[in-house]
């Protein structure tokens, strides 16, 4: 469990590539497996445009925050004053393959509301 939590703690400050984070309602960080959370990029939350093709851009990004896969994604606006105190951040993520190193992606929003926030839950 720790080196699942020290895994995160480095993505979420940097380590020259990408800063994913799941927060929960209140916009704790969760560190640990089979909980939901709104999931964050650089600060901001991440639209649901293409990432919900497959499922390769959730697994993608639960092995980028150290976990071993994604166990369930959804989007929508769940808890929408959390959601709300964000803006968007990353928008049209593909992923050919679960690897966060194939996908391609925007780094802003041009055409999202949070309406299409995606919600991961990772094991």
């Amino acid at each position: 469990m720790q080196l699942l939590k020290l895994t995160t703690l480095v993505l979420l400050f940097g380590n020259g590539g990408c800063s994913f984070q799941l927060v929960d309602q209140s916009g704790r960080t969760i560190t640990s497996e089979d909980q939901e959370g709104l999931l964050l990029y650089n600060g901001g939350t991440v639209c649901d445009d293409f990432f919900d093709s497959n499922d390769n851009a959730g697994i993608a990004v639960c092995k980028e925050m150290g976990y071993d896969t994604l166990s369930s994604r959804r989007s929508g606006t769940i808890w929408s004053s959390r959601q709300n105190s964000y803006s968007i951040t990353l928008d049209n993520v593909q992923c050919p393959s679960p690897d966060w190193s194939s996908c391609s992606y925007i780094d802003h929003h041009r055409s999202c509301g949070h309406h299409e926030d995606v919600f991961l839950t990772c094991r």
